[in-house]
């Protein structure tokens, strides 16, 4: 085994998670291609703010090591519900999928990612860009949030839009300053899971029957997107 086990009680700022109900420690991971940067989602620690806790392995003595922890800021905002890094672990991406915009009052569960870009000199992790704000009802990021290795494209599977029962999936590209849109959001009536590949080049979402629809990048306009392939995955 690498390290020792890690454990909520052991992040100083988590300590006082909700002893009734679990802080799901682990409920997202994420490792750099090294194996030496991990990334722990733990969505309902303290009345379901939730946490992410980045971790950097030290090999001298066999252990990891907090980087960094984020916590959430309101109840039931769920940080930490997914999370992800580039392959060297220097971007990071979390996201809030239930937080309500604090510019949009009256509405709710817009949800929100962050992308964070790791600072050696400061040694901690600094925002990248904007955050990134659903619509009303949108949950961004609850189905799946990914980066490409390079953490310059940034891909968000959303749980529900408007109400509608439509599920969707929004691609950003770092333009320098922000994550914007890359493409056109991918419209699916069902959605389990959704990935990129590493170049930042191919998008795959799978849907609830289970099938696989896979895109190039930027996604073209589509409400009927065709499956890659027609068997079940």
């Amino acid at each position: 085994m690498k390290g020792q086990v890690l454990r909520p009680q052991e992040v100083p700022a988590m300590v006082p998670y909700n002893q009734v109900q679990s802080a799901r420690f682990g409920r997202a991971t994420d490792l750099s291609s090294d194996g030496l940067i991990l990334a722990v989602g733990g969505n309902e620690w303290n009345v379901s703010k939730g946490a992410v806790v980045v971790y950097a392995y030290n090999q001298a003595t066999n252990g990891w090591e907090i980087r960094q922890t984020f916590l959430g800021n309101s109840d039931h905002e769920k940080l930490g519900h997914y999370v992800a890094l580039s392959s060297d672990g220097n971007v990071l991406a979390m996201g809030g999928n239930r937080a309500p915009n604090p510019d949009r009052p009256g509405e709710n569960y817009h949800g929100y990612i962050k992308v964070f870009q790791w600072d050696a000199v400061a040694g901690q992790y600094s925002q990248r860009g904007s955050t990134i704000w659903g619509s009303h009802g949108d949950f961004l990021g609850a189905r799946s949030t990914r980066l490409s290795s390079d953490g310059t494209v940034l891909l968000s599977a959303n749980d529900c839009c408007g109400y509608n029962g439509q599920k969707k999936v929004d691609v950003f590209k770092f333009n320098g300053s922000n994550y914007v849109p890359y493409g056109d959001r991918i419209t699916i009536t069902s959605i389990r899971t959704a990935d990129i590949s590493g170049d930042g080049s191919k998008v795959m979402a799978i849907d609830a029957s289970p099938t696989a629809y896979l895109y190039a990048t930027p996604p073209p306009p589509t409400t009927s997107p065709t499956p890659s392939h027609s068997e079940p995955v």
